[in-house]
């Protein structure tokens, strides 16, 4: 590209005259384009370089100095190829042309309900002091910008008001703009804006070339929102197909066993239901750091998809997907794949996700499911064992409903009940004493007590000595009140340990 311009490219600045809407006419601050860029907070520019970084690993385009079709156009193919939802292929492309073109912004609009709405934009300009309103484009200045895609005809003469029409960014002054129009047969998918602060004329060839990658990047776009359409409609399959399962309704059996084939499943097979969610996210995608929501959501939608795909790949047949925003799998189970095997494989795949994704993930396991009607006994049982798993343990761990053991009994009560026992007492006394003197009283006792007050059992599995093991109970006992060596006490003085150990980890 050269500069100064020969006076054909669409640019000027930000005509005062041009009408908004009342509540921001007023008050509207005019931004240059390096203001408006520069706008973007040291957290916010961290965030969008590391996304940079993570595209480029994936083979996006490096930075050049002039409009590369080839190049260009290969980014186009690896995209179709990576597990991206539409945004992430957007903001991937609007990073790209900002380096291919050279130019300062680069900003992707869609069109939805008759508008032309602001997808993305590299750098990314929302949440900003920039004013970004949709676009509504008449079948005029369309037919113009359809004449953009002859060759030698780009860039389009545009006047000041067609310019401003085109142009989402209502508040930012330029030098040049260049819409691309998205354009697929005779449908309007969007614009691709590129900006610039110096006035830039192009040459016949990167004429040529830009229209070209707005050609394939019009049709990339149109494949993405037939993948997005697709599997939208194949969530909606599972989720109905979850919803009949569930709710225990009877004459269902030949459509549930046909949507479930159709999905690629074998209900005539036992399976046991899985239940999913994220109990926290690690510092990489806090808030502490500054991410803003939508990057969460996006995250969030990355972290379901991977591990829809980890599940899928570990089982083939698996019916997966979202319910009340817990991601739901039913996995086959028999001879070859055991429930003891199972819960394992979950319990490995947590550890990945908390090692590669910082993220603490909760997994519910019920019993298997050996007919219809078993399904909704297997999902509230894997839904029970979901919610106090993550009480239970906030960094996250696969808890099988079977292994609730007594936690199950007094979840409820632990939560709702405020009085205090003689038993609850002693349990105080002894856990205050191992915050003053840092001790490891209470878990002896409640060992000693899982053993039955077997003392030698108790110093065993500790893996202490046993005269530690008799001092330690010798302190323990005077501490108490009540005699632990009574039959009468152990269990309900367990029982008060157990629902201590669930308040203090909700507190």
């Amino acid at each position: 590209m050269r500069s100064p311009a020969s006076g054909s490219m669409a640019g000027g600045r930000f005509p005062s005259g041009i009408a908004h809407s009342s509540e921001n006419a007023m008050s509207m601050q005019e931004l240059t384009l390096e203001e408006a860029c520069q706008e973007l907070s040291d957290t916010q520019m961290a965030i969008e370089r590391a996304s940079l970084e993570e595209t480029q690993d994936n083979h996006v385009l490096p930075a050049v100095t002039a409009l590369n079709v080839s190049d260009a156009l290969r980014h186009l193919v690896r995209l179709l190829t990576q597990p991206l939802s539409l945004d992430e292929m957007l903001s991937s492309l609007a990073n790209a042309m900002r380096q291919t073109a050279n130019i300062d912004l680069c900003a992707i609009l869609l069109m939805e309900q008759d508008q032309l709405v602001l997808r993305t934009c590299a750098p990314d300009l929302r949440n900003r002091r920039v004013v970004i309103t949709p676009l509504k484009v008449g079948p005029d200045l369309w037919e113009r910008l359809r004449d953009t895609r002859i060759p030698g005809q780009l860039p389009v003469v545009l006047t000041p008001g067609e310019c401003a029409s085109l142009n989402p960014l209502k508040n930012v002054q330029y030098a040049t703009l260049l819409p691309l129009p998205l354009i697929v047969g005779n449908e309007y998918i969007g614009l691709m804006n590129c900006y610039s602060s110096k006035r830039l004329d192009w040459s016949a060839d990167e004429q040529l070339l830009a229209a070209t990658i707005a050609s394939q990047v019009a049709l990339a776009i149109k494949h993405f929102q037939h993948v997005e359409a697709d599997i939208l409609t194949q969530k909606n399959m599972v989720r109905s197909l979850f919803d009949d399962l569930f709710s225990g309704n009877e004459g269902l059996e030949e459509s549930l066993y046909r949507q479930a084939s159709f999905l690629g499943g074998d209900l005539t097979r036992p399976h046991v239901v899985v239940t999913m969610e994220i109990s926290s996210l690690g510092p990489a995608h806090g808030t502490d750091r500054g991410v803003i929501e939508t990057e969460r959501v996006a995250f969030y939608r990355r972290l379901m998809n991977l591990l829809g795909q980890r599940l899928h790949a570990k089982y083939p047949t698996a019916l997966v997907g979202e319910r009340e925003r817990t991601l739901i799998a039913l996995l086959p189970v028999g001879e070859v794949t055991p429930l003891d095997r199972i819960t394992d494989w979950l319990d490995e795949l947590v550890r990945q996700v908390r090692v590669e994704q910082q993220v603490s993930l909760s997994v519910g396991v019920g019993n298997p499911c050996y007919g219809l009607d078993e399904y909704r006994r297997g999902y509230a049982e894997a839904s029970e064992a979901l919610e106090i798993g993550l009480f239970l343990h906030q960094e996250g761990g696969a808890m099988q409903f079977n292994a609730l053991g007594v936690y199950r009994y007094i979840y409820k009560f632990a939560r709702t009940d405020t009085l205090r026992d003689e038993y609850q007492q002693q349990i105080l006394s002894i856990a205050d004493y191992d915050q003053r003197k840092g001790t490891h009283l209470l878990e002896t006792l409640e060992v000693y007590l899982e053993s039955g007050g077997n003392t030698a059992r108790a110093y065993n599995q500790l893996h202490i000595h046993r005269n530690t093991m008799l001092q330690r109970m010798e302190r323990l006992q005077a501490l108490c009140t009540i005699d632990l060596e009574a039959l009468e006490h152990r269990l309900p003085l367990l029982v008060a340990l157990k629902v201590y150990k669930l308040r203090a980890r909700n507190s």
